[in-house]
């Protein structure tokens, strides 16, 4: 049951929180910086930098 809860809460926080997701193949060919992160929210939308994922700047 715990676990469950668990498993709830950090899925709520992924779809509200700006996080990314991006291959590690990519990560090694463009670097953390590249615009290669979607957002795990919606993983079908166009890859992006980070930054413009959280709504910060580079």
């Amino acid at each position: 049951m715990e676990l469950v809860a668990r498993t709830r809460h950090v899925a709520k926080v992924l779809r509200t929180a700006a996080a990314g997701v991006a291959r590690l193949e990519d990560l090694e060919e463009e670097g953390a910086g590249g615009g290669l992160w979607r957002p795990i929210a919606d993983p079908n939308e166009d890859p992006a930098p980070w930054w413009e994922l959280t709504g910060t700047t580079s």
